[in-house]
């Protein structure tokens, strides 16, 4: 009878418990709530629509939402019911809150070119300051809405279209600071020129594998313009020469991947203080244009304190021996990252640049196999930083062999003021425990007696 008694007032308290646990999470107040909806998926942060009437709009008081929308252009009509309503949804997100930071929106699929501009024009008329518009494929050409002019608000914008964009006469970016653009195709020159120049507070600015096939000259002044990542810049085919001129004064980081086939020229580039210079391929029938490229880019970037050197410049800069003399000197650099390839000719150029950085202090070798390090040098030849300021060295994707061994010994007996260098192992070392056991004895070996610190990790 007791233990009955006991089982039933158990019960009643297990009920009466998830009750007030009930009410509890429903009388949260709405900051604990929308903090609480803050860490999910936007899917998952509707779904909660359907646990209670308070719970029903409490979704659209957010800050941050990212929608995933799939349509299909021949899809059955139930499909492209959902779809609408997806995009209906976000129409009306915007219309009932008045707090959206950022908004996100991926459309996989095609959609017509009307839903893209009235989808547009509705985010910029609520005033979201950050958003991130993808869409996979629009079936007509796309015209950037006027409404783009009237947006006082907007900070950070990310446009991701596969087609051609046009560009409108009064297209203005008041407030703009970060600017994306990937797989752009502007449909002509002028549309590339009227966005550019109508960022005027534009701080970075990103051109991922966008389509110049319409343009042949950009001509922009960017003063406000302090980060500049250029990366995949095409011409379709067949290729033609297309020229592009930033006046960046105070641009202070640099990311460029060399398209011979683009003259790229930087006016007043003397405030960089980092850059990273990259060449996607070198093929010899195209060497010249390559070479001259490379050549006329790095005499710009003289002022730099960091520098990242990709594999394909270095072979570039190995094949233009006769023409390194025309490298300026790099008095500021104190960084150096460079990617070395399967072949001894890297090493070379290598050694030429050290020759015209006197104030190296951090040396970082991405290597692809052997690392001939000592190959060619005279001790009157050694680079003037050898002797008196590289002071930190780092090597990847180290293998441990004969001749990376005697590269590290160089530097210990040469670079004369060294205090660490420090070297990762690659994927095979690290396996074969007995071959890394010998690797680290033989470093170890080395550095007896010497106050330069080897780290193998």
């Amino acid at each position: 009878m007791t233990d009955a008694i006991s089982l039933s007032k158990l019960s009643k308290l297990q009920r009466h418990n998830v009750g007030n646990m009930k009410d509890m999470i429903s009388e949260l107040p709405e900051g604990v709530l929308l903090y609480i909806l803050s860490f999910l998926p936007t899917k998952d942060a509707v779904r909660t629509t359907i646990l209670a009437k308070t719970w029903r709009y409490l979704w659209t008081h957010l800050s941050v939402f990212d929608f995933e929308v799939f349509c299909h252009q021949h899809g059955s009509k139930p499909k492209q019911k959902s779809e609408n309503r997806l995009l209906n949804q976000v129409d009306n997100l915007l219309q009932r809150s008045n707090r959206v930071e950022r908004l996100c929106i991926k459309v996989r699929g095609t959609i017509d070119a009307q839903k893209a501009t009235s989808l547009l024009s509705n985010t910029l008329l609520h005033k979201v300051p950050d958003l991130k518009l993808s869409i996979e494929y629009i079936n007509d050409m796309f015209v950037l809405p006027n409404s783009f002019s009237a947006s006082q608000s907007l900070n950070n914008l990310y446009l991701e279209f596969d087609f051609n964009l046009n560009i409108g006469d009064d297209i203005c970016f008041p407030s703009l600071k970060t600017l994306y653009l990937s797989h752009i195709c502007f449909a002509n020159e002028k549309s590339a020129q009227r966005l550019l120049s109508g960022c005027p507070v534009l701080q970075e600015l990103t051109l991922f594998r966008c389509s110049l096939l319409n343009v042949k000259q950009i001509n922009v002044a960017m003063s406000a313009l302090r980060k500049l990542t250029i990366e995949g810049l095409g011409l379709g085919y067949p290729f033609h020469n297309c020229t592009i001129k930033f006046d960046v004064g105070n641009l202070l980081s640099l990311s460029y991947t060399i398209n011979p086939a683009i003259n790229f020229f930087l006016v007043n580039p003397t405030s960089i203080v980092d850059a990273s210079i990259h060449l996607r391929h070198l093929y010899q029938q195209n060497e010249q244009l390559h070479i001259q490229s490379v050549i006329e880019l790095l005499s710009r970037l003289s002022s730099v304190k960091t520098l990242s050197l990709s594999n394909y410049i270095l072979q570039c800069l190995n094949y233009a021996k006769d023409t390194l003399h025309l490298l300026p000197s790099f008095d500021n650099l104190m960084h150096l990252d460079v990617f070395l390839d399967y072949f001894r000719t890297t090493n070379e150029a290598l050694a030429s640049i050290l020759c015209k950085t006197p104030k190296l202090e951090v040396l970082h070798i991405n290597k692809g196999s052997s690392l001939f390090f000592d190959e060619g040098w005279t001790s009157n030849s050694l680079p003037c930083c050898l002797k008196s300021s590289l002071k930190l060295c780092f090597i990847s994707n180290f293998h441990g062999n004969e001749d990376e061994i005697r590269s590290v010994q160089f530097l210990l007996e040469n670079a004369t003021v060294l205090e660490y260098i420090n070297i990762f192992c690659s994927e095979y070392l690290s396996l074969n425990l007995e071959e890394l056991a010998d690797v680290r004895n033989q470093l170890q070996h080395l550095g007896l007696g010497r106050r330069c610190i080897i780290k193998l990790q």
